[in-house]
């Protein structure tokens, strides 16, 4: 579980809901029972949480994607749902949702076939069923839930879509008719699949699926898809969007202004449980929107789809097709085009690869619909355009998607400098509106569409670099590595794989070339300044010809060039499995893991005896500053493990000016098994650190890294003695090096930092949460403190066995098993640990 959820004191279980194990278990345990099935399942296994919605301090309601598991019976998915409140847990299946009684019939092929037959019967006169397959598509606890029903007929395959409802609703017998008929006779309107036939008793309305169809979202942004034609579906939606609210429609509901700022004060006390400073810059906005709002009238309202999106539209052969129009209203037209350009906001914030194209999207789709006789009041849109964004962060935390809630605060941003660029516009007539609307989409780096709150000042090339066809000319010099690559070749893709604000970011690039079979892969980093990337190409080179140049099983990520005016290094991505994931996957210390041990402690040496010139140097005595800052930082985070962290530092305080570090050889200084990728042969990456010291700063930081490593797996102490004295014997077979002090205070050396490193949640991931991170700095800190004290009592020879804290008998009293820890981004499996938990 990668977060505690325990911010809810009203619903001390809500953190069963995320955990999947837990839930599997709740459902495996009792089972609630299913039509298909009177016994009890021997196994439920949870393939994924589905869906979230929170109510502070009342409910949470959850629903997930069950695989159920017995001898007797072949295994079948279904939908389990938990309701969490203040008196404990309930769990059942969605098909006992009490506001939706009539779910089991829809659900069942039996209950169901008769209805089609009936229905195909009426279209296609003599067609027969022959099979018949019934699958949930989207399931809303309470709401509704989509159906897709495949019939294999004598004539062919009919695919249908049912929606049933909790109540009967004007949108089922009104809107939709209305809206159907309306897109045959208005050519220019998107088309409405046709509702086929309503059937009360079971609140179920049936629609033929979009043969053929691509969602205009994944087509849009689709890079490989031609630049031209995306651009022409985004101009066709503007116009088909414009069509629909010149529409002479008599259904719907009015919803306005003041609708959709009520809708957004319903967020904020979810927002305050979980972020109390964010919520009160989240509701110091909602006025600031209310205010600009104050003293404006709403123009005559249209017939609105009501929550417009890419995802709202289908590509159908020569047309785009609107669905989903539960939502359908009366609005401002400014309320669906300000929700749309949004959402292509909320987009360029997730994925920055994407800010170009939806900057340039959002012109164009505000130009079709323009140019199709649509008018809007910019100032208006300028506020729905905010309002939008506050709605989406807001449903961050009512879907509890904690993954994106460090997003939120550009999507506040980008609210606020929206709201900012409002400008006076009542005397422009319709021709000059058009022309400003433009113009004001068109210097979008600072105006209301696309803000650019997001874009890194310390990165001002990042939006080119995420580019490809503009990168094509910087990058295609460099593609000569592969015989089928040459200076015309073409980058068709560009995605951001890592970003640091400020320090660095990692674009991966796909090129290709006229007699290329497959695309090839090339790597972008980028750095803030011209130095950074030509330091750190000057250096892989130097490694790449000198030390590993025809080496079979070492090496490094190749360095193709540096491009300084984008402060970029280019190089062409090593290819492996990380050291960390081998070793979880490998449950013995087998010759094969030796050998990697081997090739690790060789890769090591030669760099360590590579004489490079460089300009940095780690001095022992310049780390006195972060000694301190580390041991106090560990500190104000657990004060009981003040006395702990600070013999640490004082130890390495006090013998900082007293042990004869040897500076004089090339270190790598963040050598650790993140950094390792093994295949056929062992590369290491990331030379950012790289400089002149002690090579016992390498060896010891590696050790100290692979306890955690061997913690955090829950491998036996022994395995991990044996991997950890190859790598070290094997090292000292490569050099000269003897093992004494020095190695020692960097071993200590580096167990506070990662003490500090696991309180900050940096270093190597996975990063613990609540009890399991004070376990972790607990147990760094001891491992520290008793490799002190062993040497004090041993003294320290060539053949020094570094004592190992025994994590499966610690000697700590009242421990518990511990939480599950955080999934690693790099890591294939989910790690967990059993261990206790401090007293």
């Amino acid at each position: 579980m990668d977060y505690r959820f325990d911010f809810d004191d009203q619903l001390p279980d809500l953190p069963t809901a995320f955990d999947l194990e837990a839930v599997s278990e709740i459902f495996t345990q009792k089972w609630p029972g299913h039509p298909d099935f009177a016994g009890t399942p021997e196994i439920v296994k949870v393939d994924r949480l589905q869906d979230v919605k929170y109510r502070p301090a009342e409910k949470c309601v959850t629903t997930y994607e069950l695989q159920v598991e017995h001898p007797d019976v072949l295994p079948w998915q279904t939908i389990g749902v938990l309701e969490i409140m203040p008196q404990g847990v309930i769990h059942r299946l969605y098909d006992a949702d009490p506001k939706l009684p009539w779910l089991p019939t829809v659900a069942d092929p039996e209950d169901m076939l008769p209805r089609f037959a009936a229905l195909l019967s009426q279209k296609n006169g003599s067609s027969q069923i022959e099979s018949f397959k019934v699958t949930t598509v989207r399931y809303k606890p309470g709401l509704h839930c989509v159906f897709r029903y495949d019939i294999d007929t004598t004539t062919g395959r009919q695919v249908f879509y049912g929606k049933l409802f909790s109540e009967e609703d004007e949108l089922l017998t009104e809107i939709l008719p209305a809206l159907y008929k309306a897109s045959e006779e208005i050519p220019e309107m998107p088309r409405i699949p046709q509702p086929l036939i309503y059937w009360p008793d079971v609140k179920l309305l049936v629609q033929p699926a979009v043969a053929r169809g691509v969602e205009l979202r994944n087509f849009s942004f689709d890079s490989r898809q031609e630049r031209l034609e995306r651009e022409h579906w985004m101009r066709v939606a503007g116009a088909n969007t414009a069509a629909l609210h010149q529409a002479d429609l008599n259904v719907g509901h009015p919803r306005t202004f003041e609708h959709d700022l009520h809708g957004l004060t319903e967020y904020s006390a979810m927002m305050a449980n979980v972020n109390p400073k964010l919520d009160v810059r989240y509701k110091e906005t909602i006025a600031l929107l209310a205010s600009a709002a104050k003293g404006l009238t709403e123009p005559l309202l249209v017939p609105s789809h009501g929550a417009l999106r890419t995802d709202q539209f289908i590509i159908q052969d020569d047309h785009l097709v609107m669905i989903d129009i539960d939502s359908f209203c009366w609005s401002n037209p400014a309320r669906d085009l300000g929700n749309y350009l949004a959402y292509m906001c909320w987009k360029a914030i997730r994925q920055p690869e994407h800010g170009e194209f939806v900057e340039e999207a959002g012109r164009i789709f505000l130009d079709g619909y323009i140019s199709a006789g649509g008018i809007v009041d910019d100032r208006w849109l300028t506020l729905y355009q905010a309002a939008s964004l506050l709605k989406i962060a807001g449903r961050r935390f009512r879907s509890l998607t904690f993954r994106e809630w460090p997003l939120v605060p550009h999507l506040i941003d980008a609210a606020i400098a929206t709201i900012e660029e409002i400008q006076d516009d009542s005397a422009e007539d319709h021709d000059d509106l058009r022309n400003r609307q433009i113009l004001h989409l068109s210097t979008a780096t600072s105006t209301t569409k696309f803000p650019a709150v997001f874009i890194d000042t310390e990165f001002p090339a990042l939006w080119y670099a995420l580019n490809a066809e503009m990168m094509s000319d910087n990058i295609a010099p460099l593609l000569t590595f592969a015989d089928c690559l040459d200076q015309s070749s073409l980058l068709k893709s560009a995605k951001l794989l890592a970003y640091k604000p400020g320090k660095r970011g990692v674009i991966r690039y796909e090129a290709e070339g006229k007699q290329c079979n497959a695309s090839q892969v090339v790597f972008g980093k980028l750095y803030p300044a011209p130095q950074y990337a030509e330091r750190a190409y000057n250096i892989m080179k130097s490694l790449n010809d000198e030390v590993f140049n025809g080496s079979q099983h070492l090496g490094i990520p190749q360095p193709l060039g540096c491009i300084p005016e984008l402060s970029m290094l280019v190089f062409i991505p090593a290819e492996g499995e990380l050291l960390g994931d081998l070793i979880i996957n490998s449950p013995r210390a087998n010759a094969k893991m030796m050998g990697i041990m081997d090739l690790a402690s060789t890769w090591l040496s030669k760099l360590h005896q590579h004489h490079m010139p460089l300009e940095k140097q780690f001095q022992v005595a310049n780390e006195i500053d972060n000694i301190h800052e580390w041991a106090d930082l560990v500190s104000e985070k657990y004060p009981e493990e003040t006395r702990a962290a600070g013999r640490i530092a004082d130890y390495l305080i006090d013998r900082a000016d007293r042990l004869p570090f040897d500076n004089t050889y090339t270190i790598h200084k963040d050598f650790h098994y993140e950094h390792i990728l093994v295949n056929s042969g062992l590369k290491v990456f990331d030379f950012d650190e790289i400089r002149k010291g002690d090579p016992n700063l390498d060896l010891a930081h590696f050790c100290a890294n692979f306890f955690l490593l061997a913690y955090r797996t829950n491998s036996h102490p022994a395995k991990f003695a044996r991997l950890q004295q190859r790598f070290l014997s094997t090292y000292q077979l490569q050099s000269d090096w003897k093992l004494d002090e020095r190695f020692i205070y960097f071993y200590a050396y580096s167990c506070l930092k990662l003490a500090k490193q696991i309180c900050k949640k940096r270093g190597p991931r996975p990063w613990p949460e609540g009890d399991e991170q004070r376990a972790q700095v607990w147990l760094m800190l001891e491992q520290g403190l008793t490799t002190l004290k062993y040497m004090q009592d041993s003294g320290v020879s060539e053949n020094f066995p570094l004592p190992i804290v025994d994590f499966a008998r610690v000697r700590r009293t009242t421990w518990s098993k511990a939480t599950r820890i955080s999934k690693s981004a790099t890591y294939s499996v989910v790690t967990r640990v059993s261990h206790k938990h401090l007293s």
